[in-house]
């Protein structure tokens, strides 16, 4: 019996001299990638989507009920000040017809998707005004014409022709446009912001514009040249979305491959710090309470660091207070705990995510 229980002592013994031992404390450590944070200058800004718009449009209209004679221009012609764009031949009260002013009327209003008007689109709510006024005018301006001889349409400004909206040999009522010219050397960019960041801009901050059809890597200069006093509601008949408003920027151009209707975005720069401490999203987590905390590599063992967080970059975030620029972030923070022993394998910042 005394022969047992000294055998059994003995397990006890070793047993609690391996659990207390540092070879079983070795075989805990975890090798874990860790990385410095890197100290850079940031710029925080909005972001603002939309699209290339027209500052400089000249519409220009037939002197009431007429037949388009002669057409000496095709959209996409460069032309200048002063140059004839079409011939018109007036109408005598006789011959002229209702069917072209309604037609003229139900073609242009059937080009308008009522989801665009819906959604607040802008541009087509100023052409839907515009047919209603040009109407009235058209309807004013028939007749006054005393001789039905024929006249020029010429472009009021040097420019490119856009849209040209009738044929050779056609009757017009005077209601639409004839021919849309415009200087494409003034163009903006019409944009909208959300409800939520629409406080952090104002009128005059310097934009960095940026064109899908373009290369992609050209940046262009911009300025905010407006924001509307009030926001709308986005979306459809059937479905609301988000509450927006309009911000009108204004883009220099140089090399002038500028074209209306590009999609754009600019970014509006509402602050900028010389030197931060950012890091990877990757080493950092949260607690049970979120709080927001990192793992610290010192001395072998990882150790808890609670922080206080900045700006969301596309580099990372950045850490306002709660570590210093020379100690080494453990990746994965929620893989280790507090004091756990840990080997460091070291990584470059631009590698982890």
């Amino acid at each position: 019996m005394k022969s047992v229980f000294a055998a059994f002592l003995c397990v006890l013994i070793i047993l609690g001299m391996y659990l207390i031992s540092p070879y079983r404390e070795s075989k805990q450590i975890s090798t874990v990638p860790a990385v410095l944070p890197a100290c850079m200058g940031v710029t925080d800004y909005v972001l603002l989507r939309g699209t290339t718009v027209e500052q400089a449009r000249q519409n220009l209209y037939a002197e009431g009920p007429a037949i388009v004679d002669r057409l000496y221009v095709k959209p996409g012609d460069e032309i200048t000040q002063g140059q004839p764009l079409i011939q018109l031949v007036p109408l005598s009260p006789d011959q002229q017809s209702a069917g072209a002013l309604y037609e003229d009327v139900q073609s242009a209003v059937s080009q308008i998707s009522p989801d665009s008007v819906s959604a607040g689109n802008n541009v087509l709510n100023d052409e839907l005004a515009a047919i209603v006024s040009s109407a009235v005018t058209g309807l004013s301006l028939s007749g006054e014409r005393a001789e039905f001889q024929p006249y020029l349409l010429c472009s009021p400004i040097d420019g490119v022709v856009m849209k040209i909206n009738c044929t050779a040999g056609q009757e017009i009522s005077g209601v639409l446009p004839c021919i849309s010219v415009s200087d494409l050397t003034q163009l903006a960019i019409q944009a909208q912001v959300s409800e939520s960041s629409v406080s952090r801009i104002s009128e005059g901050m310097e934009c960095a514009v940026t064109v899908d059809a373009l290369t992609g890597e050209d940046v262009l200069s911009g300025q905010i040249q407006s924001i509307l006093p009030y926001g709308r509601q986005t979306g459809t008949f059937v479905q609301a979305g988000e509450i927006k408003t309009d911000v009108l920027i204004s883009v220099s151009d140089p090399k002038g491959r500028l074209k209306p209707g590009y999609s754009a975005q600019a970014k509006a720069v509402v602050n900028r710090k010389a030197e931060a401490l950012i890091v990877p999203y990757s080493c950092v987590a949260q607690d049970d309470m979120q709080r927001e905390y990192v793992m610290i590599a010192e001395n072998g063992r990882a150790i808890k660091h609670y922080i206080t967080t900045g700006y969301e970059l596309e580099e990372g975030l950045e850490v306002a207070s709660g570590i210093r620029a020379d100690q080494l972030l453990i990746c994965n923070p929620e893989m280790v705990e507090h004091g756990d022993r840990i080997l460091i394998q070291m990584e470059a910042f631009d590698d982890i995510s």
